[in-house]
């Protein structure tokens, strides 16, 4: 499946199970469709849209929505924002396309790459849930859990992947509509997924806020790491583990998002190679 910029009237349509399923009305964006049968999600100040993956993005700040669930309607786009609602599952269970299921495939986190694919790759896109059964050739069936992020409050964070040899890149970590009282980070580590062989510069992600503000962590790529080598975040209080019992750290403030920026470009020997993936845990405030 891709991407869709009409009703989706193959699957979710027949196939969407109602029994315990649980639905809320959502304000729609203004100059927005909302297309019945796909996922949809909230932009930065919290209104519907079609739901956009977190994507690398070069610029102030980085891009993506924060997936809600399945839209249960049509919206015809209106002028202004909540104008129009639409009824969202936000919990419950449907089948849908799942390319190559199998039964051992059961019990897996999915996530939604687009607004109608379903996909097992933690770093594609938003969380929807889980694989609880296959219902025939190529579908599954899913617990839909888009929310399955947090863990009382606990948040954990898996990103696509960064070019530490573009400096100025971004990619989403937290959106602005999951951080509603601020966040402290607790963690923060990274994986080469191509090797980097550097020439001078080292490649430096800065985790920031939407203001372009460090929170206190920082990942380096050192010379000739190979493909799956481990980054470990340091410089903040919480990474290093020399630093003083009364140091600071950098709170993120409530309805900020998160974001990882290549704040130091590699400079490479041959090849521009060197991405990295991105993994971290946050604590509500």
């Amino acid at each position: 499946m891709t991407a869709v910029s009409a009703d989706n009237t193959k699957h979710m349509q027949a196939n969407m199970l109602t029994a315990g399923c649980m639905y809320v009305d959502f304000p729609v964006a203004s100059s927005t469709v909302i297309y019945r049968n796909t996922f949809v999600g909230l932009n930065t100040t919290g209104y519907l849209t079609s739901y956009v993956t977190p994507a690398v993005y070069t610029g102030a700040t980085a891009t993506g929505t924060s997936l809600r669930g399945i839209a249960c309607e049509h919206v015809a786009s209106q002028s202004a924002d909540g104008a129009k609602t639409c009824r969202v599952m936000v919990e419950g269970y449907f089948t849908y396309y799942f390319s190559g299921v199998a039964v051992t495939d059961v019990g897996c986190p999915v996530f939604a790459s687009d607004n109608a694919t379903i996909v097992a790759d933690a770093t594609a896109g938003g969380y929807i849930g889980q694989c609880v059964g296959r219902n025939k050739a190529n579908y599954g069936v899913f617990k839909l859990n888009p929310l399955g992020i947090w863990a009382g409050n606990i948040l954990t964070v898996v990103t696509p992947a960064l070019d530490l040899c573009t400096s100025g890149q971004k990619i989403l970590m937290v959106h602005e509509t999951d951080n509603h009282n601020g966040l402290m980070l607790l963690n923060c580590c990274a994986y080469t997924v191509e090797i980097h062989a550097c020439t001078g510069a080292q490649g430096v992600a800065t985790i920031q806020h939407t203001a372009d503000t460090t929170i206190g962590c920082t990942l380096t790529a050192v010379d000739n790491m190979a493909d799956k080598d481990v980054i470990v975040g340091s410089g903040g209080a919480i990474f290093n583990p020399a630093a003083a019992s009364d140091d600071a750290i950098v709170i993120v403030p409530a309805g900020k998002q998160v974001n990882a920026d290549v704040t130091t470009q590699s400079d490479e020997a041959a090849v521009e190679t060197g991405q990295i993936k991105i993994f971290a845990t946050f604590m509500a405030m």
